[in-house]
């Protein structure tokens, strides 16, 4: 396994993981600079980024759900 991947390689490594995101989403996610990424030519995404980006949005949830945040602005 290569240790960078393409958009659509981390498309499909994302619906793997459980996490829908269509290669166009990711796309804007990455120009808005919320996924960490690599600038080599064209943007690649590591698996160890990605994990961990994906952790920090499940937890956000838990925290939300739990009603840790009073107002929206927290949430970010």
């Amino acid at each position: 396994m290569t240790e960078f991947l393409s958009i659509k390689q981390a498309s499909e490594y994302l619906i793997a993981k459980g996490f829908e995101m269509k290669p166009a989403t990711l796309r804007k996610k990455i120009q808005r600079w919320e996924i960490p990424f690599y600038d080599i030519g064209r943007p690649k995404l590591k698996r160890s980024d990605l994990d961990r980006w994906i952790e920090s949005r499940r937890t956000r949830a838990r925290r939300w759900r739990k009603g840790e945040y009073d107002d929206l602005s927290m949430a970010r």
